[in-house]
């Protein structure tokens, strides 16, 4: 049977990799504010590393039991670009791999995508406590 001090020695000797993930600034702007929000909620604020951990965790175990039917879709949406629009995303991704490195198209237009949904989510937001503000005057 195992004692403590050999229990402590298979958790210590666990080996981990390590994975750089990139975010957006967007994205990591979202998750800096969610972890501001929680600080302020819950009186704690997990690191940003604790706190994605946690969320890869969670998703594993919620997945778990998901089947390969039950995973959720992908959802797709087909663009029509025209060729200006085309040509200056080309240019514009080629100039983020040379300070990024690898860098896509798709990782660019997810970027705008989250961008535009922040600015909207704010811009609702603050309608909300104007509307909430002129409803209590």
């Amino acid at each position: 049977m195992p004692t403590a001090t050999d229990m402590s020695k298979e958790t210590t000797s666990k080996k981990t990799k390590k994975y750089t993930l990139r975010l957006s600034q967007t994205l990591l702007h979202r998750i800096e504010k969610h972890l501001a929000c929680l600080k302020f909620i819950q009186n704690s604020s997990p690191s940003k590393r604790k706190w994605v951990m946690e969320a890869l965790n969670k998703k594993i175990n919620k997945e778990k039991s998901l089947n390969f039917p039950d995973l959720p879709k992908r959802g797709t949406i087909l663009l029509e670009i025209d060729s200006d629009l085309s040509d200056a995303l080309d240019q514009r991704v080629e100039l983020i791999r040379k300070v990024r490195g690898s860098y896509s198209l798709k990782s660019w237009m997810v970027d705008a995508i989250e961008e535009r949904l922040e600015q909207e989510m704010r811009l609702a937001e603050q309608k909300a406590a104007q509307i909430q503000s002129e409803s209590t005057s």
